[in-house]
């Protein structure tokens, strides 16, 4: 079943890739996954169960060409869920790729919340690309020892809890992949915060 990625939009969380010079925006519906269709303040709290259980929207394909530049059923609401950061890694598209999990003592089941960069090339949109760099300060600064997160991803010791706010977006790339994430932890494909 495929989930929502928790990119940003009005986060508490993220951090930057280490090789920078590797990194360049991403393809598959970056315009829609770099801005957000309003601002809405404040944002609708949703439990992480109900999050995770999230239905796919009705139109829902593999990479569905008729999305790249249109927001599918859903995504323009602004959520806020909450809980344990277990890990924090840097993608090539220059997003805190950041997994959370509703359990103290579990990566798996988690959700992905991802954090663009901040910068105009990145990010075209003044509001997201000022939430994002808040965001990203504060995962270096309060998570990362003031440090970028590495490609492959910096666990955390003991996982803060947290909430995250931000505008549901929907990976279709991954729609039929098996439930994956980082370092081992499980999640379900598809639905994230941004």
């Amino acid at each position: 079943m495929i989930k929502y990625l928790v990119c940003l939009c009005i986060i508490l969380a993220l951090a930057e890739n280490a090789q920078a010079k590797e990194q360049k925006p991403g393809v598959e519906r970056w315009a829609i996954k770099t801005t957000i269709a309003k601002v809405v303040e404040p944002p609708t709290p949703i439990a992480f169960d109900k999050f995770v259980a999230l239905p796919n929207p009705p139109s829902a394909a593999h990479n569905n060409k008729n999305f790249q530049k249109a927001r599918y059923q859903g995504e323009d609401q602004i959520v806020a869920v909450r809980g344990y950061v277990y890990l924090v890694a840097g993608e090539p598209d220059g997003d805190y790729h950041i997994q959370i999990s509703n359990s103290p003592t579990s990566g798996d089941h988690c959700i992905v919340v991802e954090v663009p960069k901040d910068d105009p090339i990145y990010v075209q949109d003044p509001y997201v690309r000022e939430k994002a760099g808040a965001v990203r300060q504060l995962i270096r600064d309060k998570l990362l020892n003031g440090r970028e997160p590495s490609s492959s991803g910096a666990v955390m010791q003991h996982p803060p809890y947290m909430e995250f706010a931000g505008a549901l977006f929907f990976d279709d790339a991954h729609v039929g992949d098996a439930p994956r994430g980082k370092k081992g932890m499980q999640r379900p494909c598809g639905r994230f915060i941004r």
